[in-house]
């Protein structure tokens, strides 16, 4: 049987898939850090360190947030129009220009108590959450195509607001790496 020759084409086309796939990808750009290093933190939310014992005596304390300190939203009977004005702000610097995706590591107790609100350079609110995974810390990405999340070189102020109760916040990271899943801590981003 005689041996079979490919077209050069094909040649040049595996080369050329070959060269691309050798070539290094463009660095992304993440910016991470913890959520109880707000700037700014309106009550309700409040701050909660997991190792301070006479909170932990009165209040009911998730282990596990990095440097086991994350923010919450306790449970509100009747929450006022004040109570939904809680949020934490944080400023941020981006090195480029560029899409970016929100993630959010936090903890739900029931599908009652899944969402934040989160806006960007004070913009319009868009929500973060709504999934089922409950009593565990795990990630949420913001919502596809948020235009909030075009970025531009500099710094970008962000809030993180109520929408539900008995919610809490462990770390936050931007990337402009579409495929980028955070799964467990991530380390954060030193400040200048």
């Amino acid at each position: 049987m005689k041996p079979q020759t490919l077209p050069v084409r094909l040649f040049a086309a595996v080369g050329a898939l070959a060269l691309l796939v050798q070539s290094e990808p463009a660095q992304a750009e993440t910016v991470c850090f913890d959520a109880g290093t707000a700037e700014h933190i309106q009550a309700p939310m409040r701050r909660v360190d997991a190792s301070d014992k006479a909170f932990a005596a009165t209040n009911t304390v998730v282990e596990g947030a990095s440097e086991n300190v994350y923010l919450e939203i306790p449970k509100i009977e009747n929450p006022t129009d004040k109570d939904k004005q809680a949020q934490a702000r944080y400023s941020f610097s981006v090195a480029k220009a560029g899409e970016y995706f929100l993630w959010l590591r936090v903890w739900w107790d029931d599908e009652c108590s899944n969402s934040f609100r989160a806006s960007l350079n004070g913009q319009a609110p868009f929500i973060m959450g709504r999934n089922r995974t409950f009593r565990r810390w795990h990630w949420v990405k913001s919502p596809p195509r948020t235009k909030q999340l075009n970025l531009e070189k500099g710094t970008h102020t962000l809030a993180i607001m109520y929408r539900e109760d008995r919610v809490k916040l462990d770390q936050i990271l931007l990337t402009t790496d579409r495929r980028f899943v955070p799964v467990d801590i991530e380390r954060t981003t030193p400040t200048e």
